[in-house]
């Protein structure tokens, strides 16, 4: 009986060393990608992470994610990609937020379509792939909420944008043109409830394209008090600018609307413009505000 027990002991023991040696070789191996991504030789480093995106320890797969993707580039982006799908899901949100630094805008579809059925983390790592790869990348994602009809997808896809933030705006807004009233509709309402100055300043930089300016300016409105400052500082970068007509009368617009007294004084230096339109708007605006 002890004899027994002494082997199922040392067999213990052999297969913890076993795996301990794994482990290390694993180490030893990323050691060696990242001296060589440390020497400017991505090629090197990729060859030698990608082979341990397998591994049997969640944790090498994490850090060869990491390695892959500074490597960069398309090839980078399409080793991940497998991993997005990873049981584990500290592993998929490495891969999302690998797929990021690999700089491959291409990835933004691949990590909308996975955003339906992503979940916990991996969710919160493909908004991080997003928002490092920047507006280009989020436009599928954007497209898709328009054009989906099932719900589940719908409501993921909402998720998503708000869980990316404010560097969404410029994606969304640049959606206006080619979307019905409707689906803007329910976009702007996204755009209000991220209540980040960085949008209205998104939507304010926007606001001279005459086919998405109306619905700009009803941005501003929704967004209320978190759009007074920015409207305020463009208003003042834009005085005396008689390029900006069209601009300057529309963030009157938007201001009055608003109804914050913070916007008076700059209105009250609208008021005074050469633009008969400015003035007008301006004008307008005050009594809005003022009540009288």
């Amino acid at each position: 009986m002890d004899s027994l027990k002494k082997t199922q002991a040392s067999g213990l023991l052999w297969g913890l060393m076993a795996l301990m040696m794994f482990a290390l070789a694993g180490c030893s191996g990323l050691g060696d990608a990242k001296s060589a991504l440390s020497a400017g030789d991505k090629d090197k480093a990729f060859e030698i992470a990608q082979g341990f995106l397998k591994d049997g320890n969640p944790e090498v797969r994490i850090e060869a994610a990491q390695v892959v993707g500074m490597t960069g580039g398309e090839r980078a982006a399409k080793a991940l990609y497998p991993l997005l799908d990873d049981e584990e899901p500290t592993v998929g949100a490495a891969a999302g937020a690998a797929i990021g630094d690999t700089g491959f805008i291409p990835a933004g579809l691949v990590l909308t379509q996975k955003t339906p059925k992503a979940r916990g983390e991996t969710f919160e790592g493909i908004a991080t792939g997003f928002g490092k790869l920047g507006s280009e990348a989020m436009r599928p994602l954007v497209v898709a909420f328009d054009a989906t009809k099932v719900e589940g997808d719908w409501k993921a896809y909402r998720a998503m944008m708000l869980q990316i933030g404010p560097s969404v705006a410029t994606a969304i807004t640049e959606s206006f043109k080619r979307s019905t009233a409707q689906e803007n509709q329910e976009k702007f309402k996204i755009l209000v409830e991220l209540r980040s100055p960085k949008v209205a300043r998104f939507l304010i930089d926007q606001i001279g394209d005459e086919e998405v300016a109306v619905m700009i300016v009803k941005g501003l409105v929704e967004l209320g008090s978190i759009a007074v400052d920015p409207a305020v500082d463009k208003l003042k970068e834009y005085q005396g600018d008689e390029t900006k007509i069209v601009q300057k009368a529309l963030l009157c617009d938007a201001l009055g609307d608003i109804k914050s007294k913070k916007a008076i004084p700059i209105l009250e230096q609208m008021a005074k413009e050469p633009s008969d339109r400015v003035r007008a708007a301006a004008d307008h605006a005050l009594t809005k505000v003022r009540g009288f």
